[in-house]
């Protein structure tokens, strides 16, 4: 079980500091269980990416035994772009370094369409991974992105948070700048699916929900919905609690209402 607070001062500064709060709040997340394994995202910031993959890509490698196959939906030649095959090529020969086992296959989308409507393909370039009985879509040429992917890939079931809304939490489905929507995205780019519900319309949390997300409530929270909070937690649940000044509203910070030693 675990639980991550705020300094209520230190989250006043990062809302002011937007990137950098969604940042920290990501890796947050890592450490209270959403991410199976440590990663260091460090990545190559040369002209093309065209220098050694970081660590964290070959982690991820390292995670994946196994043939994982690249297809990449280009034409030859592109009037705007010019040769769209040799920088893929030259970009996968990177990962193709680490894991001899990745095949990279090109299909022409103009010569074979029926092929490219078949893999659901709409830009040229684009890239299909696959591994096992998992695939994914990337119209993008970069480390990060193509990391995240295999990410996505090599695990075999979704991880979830689940914010707790009906009492005028931050969302991580709003839009408004106050509100936790980049984080959402962040999650959903590292294959993580996020949900916002309501306690009061559940039995009980989920444990499959790998971190529940709890940011300062607008008005009381009922003791039943604190209550299935701490059986959740109890369970050995994860939670993500975000504080800021003012009034818990029902949510008493001592370890022995939380069940904590």
């Amino acid at each position: 079980m675990s639980a991550m607070k705020t300094f209520p001062g230190l989250l006043f500064w990062l809302r002011r500091h937007p990137r950098i709060y969604v940042l920290l709040l990501l890796s947050i997340v890592s450490v209270a269980g959403v991410f199976s394994q440590r990663h260091d995202w460090q990545w190559d910031a040369t002209q093309n990416g065209r220098h050694t993959l970081s660590q964290a890509s070959r982690n991820v490698l390292r995670e994946m035994p196994g043939r994982v196959s690249v297809t990449a939906y280009a034409t030859l030649q592109d009037a705007r772009l010019g040769d769209l095959r040799r920088p893929i090529r030259d970009f996968v020969a990177r990962y193709q370094g680490l894991k001899s086992d990745l095949e990279l296959n090109f299909i022409d989308p103009v010569a074979q369409p029926e092929l490219a409507r078949m893999a659901g393909v709409r830009v040229n370039g684009e890239l299909v991974l696959r591994y096992g009985e998992r695939s994914e879509h990337l119209t993008t040429l970069n480390e990060q992105d193509f990391t995240n992917t295999l990410m996505r890939l090599v695990r075999g079931h979704e991880r979830l948070v689940l914010g707790v809304s009906g009492h005028g939490e931050r969302r991580l489905d709003g839009g408004a700048p106050h509100e936790l929507g980049e984080l959402g995205r962040q999650l959903a780019n590292k294959g993580f699916r996020s949900s916002v519900e309501s306690l009061a319309l559940m039995q009980e949390v989920p444990l499959e929900i790998n971190v529940l997300l709890l940011t300062q409530p607008g008005t009381e929270i009922p003791p039943g919905e604190v209550d299935k909070i701490r059986r959740y937690l109890a369970r050995g649940g994860n939670l993500l609690w975000l504080l800021e000044p003012g009034s818990l509203k029902g949510l008493q910070p001592s370890p022995k209402c939380w069940g904590w030693r």
